[in-house]
């Protein structure tokens, strides 16, 4: 596996629970159907199914206390052979850190 791309966002009045449960709901909403969440690791996993391959696309996020908010790091990895346009992986992770919000 791959990493293409990668970010970070420090919510400085969200606390860790409720951002959870919205990062979870937002890589769903990205297209993200297979989204598990470990509420004691404060992570989630999510995969892409109709890429065709064998390895699906994976989204992972963590969550974990910063201050009185939240940190989220995102990674989204793909297979070293496949090809994704960086414009169309930066802005699909944007969408899901911005959903955290609300």
């Amino acid at each position: 596996m791959s990493n293409i791309g990668s970010t970070r966002i420090i919510l400085p009045k969200l606390d860790p629970k409720t951002a959870l449960t919205n990062v979870a709901q937002g890589a769903a909403v990205e297209g993200f159907p297979g989204v598990s969440v470990d509420k004691s690791l404060g992570a989630v996993s999510a995969f892409q199914e109709g890429s065709g391959a064998s390895v699906p696309p994976k989204l992972r996020l963590v969550v974990r206390k910063s201050g009185k908010g939240s940190r989220i790091d995102v990674v989204f990895i793909i297979h070293p052979e496949w090809v994704a346009p960086e414009s169309t992986t930066r802005n699909g992770m944007c969408r899901v850190v911005a959903s955290v919000n609300g």
